[in-house]
């Protein structure tokens, strides 16, 4: 349905997550959930999870906040605007740390 995006809010981060998205899912709508939330340091991954379940829970996808445009770099379809309805049972959440340290939760939702 959508994928929940990392989006730490740097240029050299946020356009290689976006290259890895498009590289794999091209036409996949992407959120991102810092701008609403904030970051909580090792919570956050946690917190944009559970917001994607209870979207998918309630079949609307929430926009992401504050985004009026996208960087040229970063080519990924951002839900943006309003939200999206949902479209199907499952959604991939990606969460990174400034170490390299990686993660992607592929999770499906009744």
């Amino acid at each position: 349905d959508h994928i929940n995006a990392c989006a730490m809010g740097t240029i050299a981060g946020d356009v290689a997550e976006s290259k890895g998205i498009v590289e794999v899912l091209p036409k996949a709508p992407v959120v991102a959930y810092k701008g609403a939330i904030g970051d909580a340091g090792s919570a956050t991954g946690l917190l944009e999870f559970i917001s994607s379940i209870a979207a998918m829970r309630s079949g609307s996808i929430a926009p992401t906040t504050n985004c009026k445009t996208v960087d040229a770099a970063c080519s990924v379809n951002v839900i943006t605007g309003g939200p999206k309805p949902r479209t199907s049972d499952s959604f991939i959440k990606l969460s990174n740390t400034p170490d390299g340290r990686c993660a992607g939760l592929l999770t499906r939702v009744d």
